[in-house]
């Protein structure tokens, strides 16, 4: 049984939070958004997109992403945020 893309975006929503409290070690967002960019793991572009992805996923099933992109398009982006730019921290 396939994964809806809708389903899939609210996931990788889900996940991205969750790596952004690890990396703030905060449940406030605006502190770890801060964190990680300190620590040159987001650039303000990309912690721009994660909070509008967020907002989005917020109201519900969403059929696109932020600036028009097809939602397969913005989950790709999401979970290379996750897995190549927010883990780079944990490689020191």
């Amino acid at each position: 049984m396939a994964i809806s893309p809708q389903r899939q975006f609210h996931s990788t929503c889900v996940l991205v939070q969750h790596q952004l409290h690890r990396v703030g070690e905060s449940f406030d967002l605006d502190e770890c958004y801060q964190k990680a960019q300190e620590r040159n793991m987001l650039h303000d572009y990309e912690a721009d997109f994660i909070r509008a992805c967020l907002a989005i996923d917020e109201l519900g099933a969403a059929d696109y992403g932020p600036d028009g992109l097809s939602l397969e398009d913005t989950i790709k982006k999401l979970q290379y945020l996750v897995s190549s730019r927010m883990n780079l921290g944990d490689c020191a």
